[in-house]
């Protein structure tokens, strides 16, 4: 195999770096020397002693433009030398390497070949066999260790006893290697016994895990933070970060309510719902609050996700639900290094109701009207007719919700980035492009990205820090809703055309056709401008002591338009029956995010003492602002979008504004003795506008300890690397309840009428307020265990929790004698406890590498306090997302059964063929008194797995995510035939009948008044557990010894697969979404094939 790098000729160099600096518009950044010149000008300093040939190398390259190439088998890199030359040129230098190593050069424009002297060919060397024991620093032999020959193919592995047999030549280097062992190489010489002692790699446990204001190294941390690398993400096509971390990270409950582009956002719970109010978490985007809505997936580089009071109590008010950190990329010391990755592919929808044809929908709606008591609708010749399919007008057999989801959803995203700098300046900078086409005509994505990381060590003592980023997303769908048009569609039977055969659009029921809607209906435009700009200032004042400030701006910039067409839909073909009135709507946002902050960071070690502090402050205000306006009756042709266009007698404008800031001090504490006791204490004072100024201002803290066992000196289990028990207790708070609720507030707008004409005006508000309002408080307790065994190789994580929030925020039921709304009082409380475990394997078979996690997470939340007002469905014991109804006892076979059963009449009566429901309290009748908690639509129990493996060039990984302990319950079309007069469902064959009295469903009814069935019930309660293969990726890098002459580093091609496949036994649309009657876009599977380019 060659592995030499050898510059073929100048002009090619130069032809293959101008493309790399054409694609990334910056050669005009770049300085244009003559070779010899800058070889004879440029001054280099190199001072190393016993230092591996690579490391000067790269030191080299580092001070310098200079690019070495050399033959990997030839040369041998690790050969230590000892150089000291300062302020000379290259020339001086190499020379000096040419003699410690018998090497020579060749100086070629910025490239330097290494190349081994023209000698005497040497008489070929004779083999012969080494053996030996490999063990451990324990003296353990290690059982599986790779014995290569480097350079080569020629190896072996150690067998139970730690013992290896190879025949090699005399020059020989051997290459050791083992998960959870640094790699050793040991030139063979003339020996035949070569015994070698592996050392630990502790790379895993010296991990630095990204945590509020700083970092952490992982093996010290005692909070609960679950911490997700850039890797584990890769490659994925998701429009949307927040899908990214369905079934990683342990404790977060990601649910995606869309598959819609640009509205498919996964919907955040960290711990479970632990409150009555908004559940989601704060996100932190490189320090400051933010959203991963507005990040391009490619630019990020890690996730920390903060679940307990230890880690989240720094944020205060706003970490009552949890934080998520996520870093962006940013520049590393080092030679310029081009990276593109590409994919494109197309979506299909997991799932669509599948619809009864004409001739059976006929069939089952003669049915309904029989057991309805009225006259059948259709003859068995319109049924046949309708079999048959001969005339499409009149027997049409259409499939609305398949027409309307037609499209195949292609999508292609491109994303370059430029990353490398030197002692002074790292540089990280990136641009993206992505575009996705929905399923339904008009729902589709454009998005375009740009971002920047730039850290400037202006002198040893001070660095400047300037990252920016830009994104532009630009989402269309119909001027309906989505909502609407799925649920339209499910109510436009199969015996009702789309269009007619001359190419008019149908009418269903002389109001609408879905698919005429979507495709020409009009449209609904919004585009996003997201703007963020941080500027950092760190000095460093003394040793361990530094200052920081940090001065932050989130702009975001929005324009929405919508314009509804003069469509025209036809009862029969030459017959209009609806014709829509022509409108528009437009509207312009803005909003600003300013937020400056102010460190003092000490960080010093005192023999086997360690202390780390940071002393801060923030302030943050958020100011929102818009402007709307619109107008019917444009001219018909569709053409003039613009308002003028339209009848100014019945123009509308509309408008507002809202704005709230936060103060805070905070501060955090670590220390521990030899990495072996460890203690964290955090306070941070918090005051919000949100709340009166009485209780403007709170204090959160949070303790929080760990011992390390395995560093004791009494624990001598070798197998175990790391054990280490962790505890803390915390304080948080939430400020989610609005800008204005201790406030009395006031309308503006055309409130007064005289006459036929409104006037514009001033009113009080409906909501009455609340000056005393105060905090949601969330009191949390954490303990956990870490556990690495066999070298890093197998780890463990286990955590139980107990969360308290008191002070909930809520309305309590007052008399509608009032005449207003409730105000906003501290009134509920809630309580989650559970469990969270991670299991992790990592492995190495030789060439084999393979990896495997699990993740296990357990909550349960109820609610412990209303101050008396419990209302059905929601009392004091019961879960927050709580299902409450009657119990379902079967289906009544017969009037005898009705006769002899409670009495009916709650539920409007029944037959046979309906619902039969238990007496709870025995009072011989059915009523409001016997419904029950019936499940929970939250998962009470949910698992990750990631698995993976490579081999030489080829990999394979997988994200498989399941839920169960959730019930899902069918409401509308999914559960009743003819509901709202939609059509019937292919599983809604299997009805009650008199001979099918086992039916999965109640007999069929057109009446809505008179089902008993529409009361909730458990009838209609469904497990909804399941597995979903969030991911498939299988990849193949290109051998390096081929890109070596490609100015290639890395060029690996791969196919992607999302949402594969989903187990359950959940008859809804979708058991992400167990609620409802599935008027939603629906998830979708997406397949894309990718390239990853690395220059």
């Amino acid at each position: 195999m060659n592995n030499q790098r050898i510059v073929v000729s100048v002009n090619l160099k130069r032809t293959i770096k101008i493309m790399k600096l054409t694609v990334l518009m910056l050669v005009v950044c770049l300085s244009q020397m003559v070779a010899a010149t800058y070889a004879q000008t440029t001054k280099l300093s190199v001072s190393v002693k016993n230092e591996t040939l690579e490391h000067v190398l790269k030191q080299i390259e580092k001070q310098s433009e200079f690019l070495f190439f050399y033959n990997l088998e030839e040369i041998n890199k690790n050969e230590r030398i000892s150089i000291d030359k300062r302020n000379t040129n290259i020339s001086e230098i190499l020379d000096a390497i040419a003699e410690k190593t018998g090497l020579k050069y060749a100086i070629r424009d910025r490239h330097i070949v290494l190349m081994v002297n023209n000698e005497p060919p040497a008489v070929a060397q004779q083999s012969h066999r080494v053996t030996g024991v490999v063990k451990d620093a324990a003296g353990i032999p290690v059982i599986g260790a790779n014995v290569v020959v480097k350079g080569t193919t020629n190896g072996t592995v150690t067998n139970i006893d730690g013992e290896y047999s190879l025949s090699v030549p005399s020059s020989a280097v051997l290459q050791i290697s083992y998960i959870g062992y640094n790699t050793q190489e040991v030139t063979v010489g003339n020996k035949t016994v070569l015994n070698i002692l592996l050392q630990e790699d502790s790379q895993r446990l010296n991990e630095v895990i990204v945590v509020g204001y700083g970092t952490q190294k992982k093996a010290t941390l005692t909070g609960a933070v679950a911490s997700v690398r850039s890797e584990q993400i890769a490659n994925r096509a998701a429009s949307d970060a927040t899908n990214l971390l369905t079934g990683i990270a342990p404790g977060l409950t990601a649910i995606q309510r869309s598959g819609q582009p640009g509205a498919d956002g996964a919907e955040f719970i960290i711990r479970g719902p632990g409150t009555l109010n908004s559940t989601s978490p704060l996100i932190i985007v490189d320090g400051i609050p933010g959203s991963l809505n507005a990040i391009d997936p490619n630019d990020i580089e890690n996730i920390s996700v903060l679940k307990d009071a230890a880690s989240a109590a720094i944020y205060g008010v706003r970490a009552g639900n949890g934080v998520i950190l996520v870093t962006t990329k940013k520049g590393k010391e080092g030679r310029m290094k081009v990276s593109y990755n590409g994919y494109i592919g197309f979506q299909n929808p997991t799932r669509l109701p599948k619809w009864v044809n004409s001739a059976d929908y006929a069939t089952l709606y003669n049915e309904a009207l029989t057991n309805d008591g009225l006259a059948p609708k259709y003859s068995e010749t319109d049924i046949d007719n309708y079999r048959k399919g001969t005339d499409p007008d009149l027997y049409p057999n259409s499939d609305q919700t398949d027409a309307l989801f037609s499209k195949n959803g292609f999508q292609h995203s491109h994303h370059i980035q430029l990353d490398g700098g030197t002692e002074k300046t790292r540089y990280n900078f990136s641009l993206g492009y992505l575009n996705r086409e929905g399923l339904i005509a008009q729902t589709d994505l454009e998005r375009y990205s740009i971002r920047g990381n730039f850290d400037f060590d202006i002198s040893k003592r001070v660095n400047f820090g300037v990252n920016f980023s830009y994104i532009r997303q630009e989402k269309s769908q119909p001027y309906q809703s989505i909502s609407e048009l799925v649920h339209r569609s499910y109510r436009e039977t199969p015996v009702t055309p789309i269009k007619w055969s001359n190419g008019n659009w149908a009418a269903f029921m002389n109001e609408h056709n879905s698919v005429a809607e979507a495709e020409n209906g009009g449209y609904d435009h919004y585009t996003d401008n997201f703007l963020t700009a941080i500027g950092t200032l760190e000095i460093k004042l003394i040793d361990g002591l530094s200052v920081k400030g940090v001065a932050a701006m989130n702009g975001n910039f929005t324009h929405t338009k919508r314009q509804q067409y003069n469509l025209s839909l036809y009862n029969a073909p030459d017959v209009v029956g609806m014709k829509f009135r022509p409108y528009l709507f437009e509207n312009r946002g803005e909003s600003s995010d300013i937020n400056l902050q102010a460190f003092l960071n000490y960080n010093k070690t005192f023999g086997m003492h360690n202390v780390a502090a940071v002393l801060g402050y923030e302030q943050r205000k958020y100011t929102n602002s818009s402007i709307a306006a619109s107008r019917y009756d444009l001219p018909e042709n569709n053409l003039l979008d613009q308002i003028n266009a339209g009848d100014a007698s019945d123009q509308r404008n509309d408008g507002g504004m809202d704005e709230n800031s936060i103060r805070s001090v905070f501060g955090r504490i670590n220390y521990n003795f030899a990495e072996r006791y460890l203690f964290e204490v955090t306070l941070r004072y918090d005051g919000s506008s949100r709340f009166p100024k009485n209780n403007r201002f709170e204090l959160f803290p949070s303790v929080s300890a760990g011992w390390r066992i395995s560093e004791e000196d009494f624990f001598n289990f070798d197998p175990i690397s790391n054990l280490k028990l962790r505890a803390s207790w915390g304080h948080l708070g939430n400020q989610e309840i609005g800008n204005y609720a201790y406030q009395n507030k006031y309308s503006l707008g055309r409130l007064y009428g005289f006459g036929n004409i409104m006037y514009s005006g001033i009113a009080e508000n409906y909501s009455m307020s609340n000056s005393t309002i105060g905090w949601e408080n969330t009191e949390m307790v954490n303990a956990g265990l870490d556990l690495n065994i066999l070298n890093n190789r197998l780890s463990f994580t286990f955590d139980y929790f107990v969360r308290n929030t008191r002070d909930i925020l809520m309305s309590l039921p007052q008399p509608t004698i009032l005449g207003a709304y409730a105000p906003v009082i501290n009134a509920g409380a809630v309580r989650n406890k559970g469990f969270e475990m991670q299991l992790g394997w990592n492995d190495q078979l030789k060439d084999f590498n393979y990896y495997a996690n699990l993740s296990v997470s357990r909550v349960k939340d109820k609610i412990t306090d209303l101050k008396g007002a419990d209302t059905p469905g929601r009392s004091v014991g019961d879960p927050i997302n709580n299902i409450f109804g009657l119990e379902a006892i079967g289906l009544f076979a017969s009037e005898e059964e009705i006769k002899n059963a409670p009495n009916q009449d709650y539920t409007g009566g029944a037959s046979p063929g309906d619902i039969r429901y238990k007496d709870q309290n025995g009072d011989k009748k059915i009523t409001a008194e016997d419904r029950v908690n019936l499940g929970n639509t939250f998962p009470g129990v949910t698992f990750g797995l990631q698995l993976g493996a490579s081999y030489k060039g080829f990999d394979i990984a997988t994200t498989i995510h399941a839920v169960a302990d959730v019930q899902g319950y069918l409401t509308g079309t999914a559960a009743q035939a003819f509901a709202n007069g939609a059509s019937a469902l292919e599983a809604q064959k299997d009805r009650w009948t008199p001979n099918n009295l086992n039916a999965s469903y109640p007999r069929l009814s057109l009446n809505n008044a008179s089902r008993n069935y529409t009361q909730t019930n458990s009838f209609f309660m469904e497990n909804a557990s399941y597995i979903k293969m969030r991911n498939l990726q299988i990849g193949y890098s290109l051998p390096k010894s081929i890109l070596s002459n490609l100015f290639v580093e890395k060029c690996r091609f791969y196919v992607n697969a999302d949402n594969l496949f989903t187990i359950t036994s959940f008859r809804g649309f979708d058991p992400e979404t167990p609620w409802g009657g599935g008027n939603i876009y629906p998830m979708v599977t997406s397949y894309t094939f990718g390239l990853n380019l690395v220059f």
